[in-house]
């Protein structure tokens, strides 16, 4: 999609690996850990969506596992920026000015 960008980072510690490996490897401890962030997506831009739709999203993505099992994964995803519009109504995300607190969000619409 053209304008929007992701990165992703992560930590796999070699202690979360099986231990019958075929090379000997350092066992550091600790979480495995992945962070992304994606930015500028064009909501017209998706494949597949309809020709009324228009916006931008941007999402941030947190995950870690102390085990290598998805049932250890805890993972917060926070969508920084969200505007769309459909037709005659729209949705708008209003950021509050302290970055703990709530996303206030706001919409209208037209139902003629």
């Amino acid at each position: 999609m053209e304008g929007a960008s992701l990165e992703a980072h992560g930590t796999i510690p070699f202690a979360l690996l099986p231990a019958n490996l075929p090379v000997e490897l350092p066992r550091r401890q600790g979480p495995a850990k992945f962070t992304a962030d994606l930015k500028g997506v064009s909501l017209a831009a998706v494949p597949g969506m309809p020709k009324t739709v228009s916006g931008a999203l941007s999402a941030h993505l947190e995950a870690e596992a102390l085990q290598p099992e998805l049932e250890a994964v805890k993972a917060t995803l926070t969508i920084p920026e969200l505007r769309a519009t459909f037709d005659t109504y729209s949705v708008a995300q209003k950021a509050s000015p302290k970055s703990d607190s709530k996303t206030e969000w706001r919409a209208s619409g037209n139902s003629n």
